[in-house]
């Protein structure tokens, strides 16, 4: 994925991104996850809406929602050990 994104340059990277979200927005039904579900970002994430996004769907559905400490937008790889240790907890919980 980042060889196919880095070919584009930043103004087509942007366009492309802007087109898949402007997909989401189209969409009006909701989308019911049988499934466990955690939530996460990075405390420096500032891309888009992905803060605002996230809050707001924990708070709708009561989904876990965590802040990952010392990390930007790819949260798993800027802070992973607080990541993995988050996660295996959460797996830890399903039945």
């Amino acid at each position: 994925m980042h060889n196919a994104l880095v070919k584009l340059g930043k103004k087509d990277m942007l366009k492309a991104a802007s087109s898949v979200y402007g997909e989401f927005l189209k969409v009006e039904e909701e989308v019911d996850f049988n499934c466990p579900v955690l939530l996460t970002y990075g405390e420096y994430d500032n891309t888009g809406y992905v803060k605002k996004y996230n809050d707001c769907w924990a708070d709708k559905t009561g989904f876990p929602l965590n802040v990952i400490k010392n990390a930007s937008h790819n949260a798993n790889y800027d802070n992973y050990k607080e990541f993995n240790q988050l996660l295996v907890s959460f797996m830890h919980t399903i039945k």
